[in-house]
């Protein structure tokens, strides 16, 4: 599917705020909200547009972000497959991603605490480690999301590209089991 600009510019607009009306994204790109409507559609279909998620600060839920990246050895496609399943299973895994290059197998979690994260570690090396021939773990202390200037190659950004930041060692924010079960909807 070849991208007009209009429909980079939806892109665009998706991408700072998806949950905005498609009357409010027509009015930033030109189009009535009917047209924004059939491009968002057109888009979903051909799979250009996958998803849409909402950005989640898991620091303020009390949460820290760990980062393992893994090369694999001696791995049939089974055994890959095993492992994946492994830590998409685990109820706090963020993503995992497979890649083929130095790495083989990008995992983000979210845990509670250090030793929540060195408990599950620990049992996947039980089971696994003969398949791992490198890991690197990292801790997220600071995230940084920008604006996607790529789909607009021709605007140049005047201000600055960031959206937002996340820091590590802010304040937890306290929220019940609906509050849970509502950032799980939309999440």
């Amino acid at each position: 599917m070849k991208l007009d600009l209009k429909d980079r510019k939806i892109l665009y607009e998706l991408d700072l705020n998806c949950r905005q009306s498609n009357a409010q994204i027509g009015k930033e790109v030109g189009l009535g909200r009917d047209v924004v409507a059939y491009r968002i559609n057109r888009m979903q279909e051909e799979g250009v547009i996958k998803n849409f998620w909402t950005a989640i600060n898991t620091f303020k839920l009390g949460y820290d972000v760990f980062r393992i990246y893994i090369t694999l050895q001696y791995v049939t496609s089974d055994i890959k497959k095993e492992i994946i399943d492994h830590f998409t299973r685990y109820k706090n895994t963020w993503a995992v991603k497979s890649a083929k290059g130095e790495i083989d197998l990008a995992v983000i979690l979210w845990t509670k605490n250090n030793y929540e994260f060195y408990d599950f570690w620990d049992k996947t090396l039980d089971k696994y480690e003969e398949y791992f021939s490198k890991t690197i773990i990292s801790v997220y202390a600071e995230a940084f999301c920008y604006k996607k200037s790529f789909l607009l190659p021709e605007k140049k950004e005047t201000s600055n590209r960031e959206m937002y930041r996340l820091k590590c060692g802010v304040e937890p924010y306290n929220i019940d089991e609906m509050d849970y079960k509502i950032l799980n909807e939309i999440a």
